[in-house]
C-alpha cells in the first residue's frame, strides 16, 4: 500500500537529482564547463532513472487503484473515497515531477536537434508519448544507456526523457558532422536467470 512517506521520499530523491542535472545543464549553456564525452553520457542515466522510478510508482498506485475498485462494495464508502482521492492525489504530482524531469530532458536534447528541423517535423507529427516505459522495457533501456551511451562514435540522446522526440527510442548525433544521423529502437529480449537481451532496430 502506497504511503504519503514513500511518495516524499521518492519525490525527495528526484529533486535531487533533478538540481544535478539542472546544474550540469546551466553550468555548461552559461559557458561556465565545458563537459567531456564522459559527463555529457553520464547525465542521461541520471535523468532517465529519475523519470522511471517515478513511471515505476505511478504505474503501483495505478495497480492499487484498480485493486480497490472490486472491493467498493465490501468498503467502507468514507474510507474508500478518501483512499482513491489520495492515490489519484499521488498520482498527479508524479506526473507533474514526471514533465519537469522532460522539460530538462527538452533542454539537453535541444542541443543536438537544434538544426535539424526536417527531423523536428517528423517528430512533430506524432503524437505526444506520456507513458514512461516501464517493467522488462524500461529497464533495458536504462541499461543500454549506460552501457552504449556512445555507439559507433555517435553519442546516443535518449528519448524517453524529452517530450518532443516522439519517434523511436533513441537518435544518434555525430559529433563529426555535428548531426543527427539516425534513429533507432530498442527491443528488450526474453529475461533469464543472468539478465536479458536488447535488440536495436536502425529506423532512419
Amino acid at each position: 500500500m502506497t504511503t504519503s512517506s514513500q511518495i516524499r521520499a521518492l519525490i525527495d530523491q528526484t529533486q535531487a537529482d533533478y538540481e544535478k542535472c539542472w546544474q550540469f545543464l546551466s553550468s555548461w549553456k552559461a559557458g561556465k564547463l565545458t563537459p567531456s564525452l564522459d559527463q555529457i553520457v553520464d547525465f542521461q542515466p541520471r535523468l532517465a532513472g529519475a523519470i522511471f522510478n517515478l513511471g515505476q510508482m505511478h504505474e503501483a498506485i495505478a495497480r492499487e487503484r484498480r485493486l480497490l475498485i472490486p472491493r467498493k462494495k465490501i468498503l467502507s464508502a468514507k474510507w474508500f473515497n478518501y483512499k482513491m482521492k489520495r492515490l489519484a492525489a499521488y498520482q498527479n504530482a508524479l506526473k507533474e515531477a514526471i514533465q519537469i524531469g522532460r522539460v530538462i530532458g527538452d533542454s539537453f536534447a535541444w542541443i543536438f536537434y537544434q538544426g535539424e528541423r526536417n527531423r523536428l517535423r517528423r517528430h512533430y507529427l506524432h503524437e505526444p508519448i506520456f507513458k514512461i516505459p516501464s517493467g522488462l522495457g524500461g529497464r533495458g533501456e536504462l541499461a543500454f544507456l549506460k552501457r552504449f551511451g556512445v555507439f559507433n562514435g555517435h553519442l546516443m540522446v535518449y528519448h524517453g526523457i524529452t517530450s518532443f522526440l516522439r519517434i523511436g527510442d533513441v537518435s544518434f548525433w555525430n559529433p563529426v558532422s555535428n548531426s543527427i544521423t539516425a534513429i533507432g529502437e530498442l527491443k528488450a529480449g526474453k529475461a533469464t536467470k543472468s539478465g536479458f537481451g536488447m535488440r536495436l532496430y536502425l529506423i532512419w
